[in-house]
């Protein structure tokens, strides 16, 4: 399971957001897409999802074309800036109404208490912290057991411990063969956990490799002052 890129090109309006942009995540990497607000990176993952559709090159989702087939749907899950929960509805209501949706039989009270959530169970989603609605609208993008995840700066809103607990979860899922995307403006986390770093600036990808590969390609600097000195202006 595996999502690519190839020389994708998207613009808004006659603009250019994307200029041929190519890129391969494969079963069990953890990637890290790197780029200042504005660089293109919630467009990626709107074209990802065919939300978009590129005006030129392709995009394969699960072997799928995602602008043109919706099989691929029930392989990825998708955590964007907004949690996709129903407020008034109960943390368990929430996730067994996604479980419903995507035709799994879940064991609600094993996957509550592998996310935190087990205690909150029975309170209305829109009662929860911005941390634990953060922990919930993941639980949520993991219901159906997907083989790839799409993450919109999954650690926004969460405490140390919360930000460990995704971690964790994270490694986890990678190991197990699943394939993870993900944005954050918490550069260190992306060193720690990332296998490769994508930086996105102007539209296209500037820099690829390792965490060690990009450090050392920044002479010791650092991942931030690789993304901060591809910022225009």
């Amino acid at each position: 399971m595996g999502l690519s890129f190839d020389a994708v090109s998207f613009s808004y309006y006659k603009t250019p957001v994307l200029q041929s942009v190519s890129f391969q995540v494969s079963s069990g990497e953890i990637v890290g897409y790197l780029g200042v607000n504005g660089a293109g990176k919630t467009t990626t993952f709107l074209l990802a999802t065919g939300l978009l559709r590129p005006h030129s090159g392709q995009i394969r989702i699960a072997d799928c074309d995602p602008a043109r087939s919706k099989s691929w749907s029930y392989k990825v899950g998708v955590l964007t800036s907004g949690a996709g929960l129903y407020p008034r509805l109960s943390v368990r209501r929430n996730l067994s109404f996604f479980a419903e949706l995507y035709g799994r039989k879940v064991d609600l009270d094993q996957h509550l208490e592998s996310h935190g959530l087990k205690e909150f169970a029975d309170k209305p989603a829109g009662q929860l912290s911005q941390g634990f609605r953060r922990r919930l609208a993941l639980a949520r993008a993991t219901i159906h057991q997907p083989e790839l995840l799409l993450l919109d700066e999954p650690a926004d809103g969460l405490d140390p411990q919360g930000t460990e607990h995704l971690h964790l979860r994270l490694k986890a899922f990678a190991d197990n063969g699943g394939a993870v995307v993900f944005t954050s403006h918490r550069l260190e986390e992306v060193e720690r956990l990332c296998h490769r770093i994508l930086i996105l600036s102007d539209g296209v990808i500037a820099l690829e490799g390792t965490p060690a590969e990009l450090t050392q390609s920044s002479n010791g600097k650092g991942l931030r002052e690789l993304v901060l000195g591809l910022q225009p202006g």
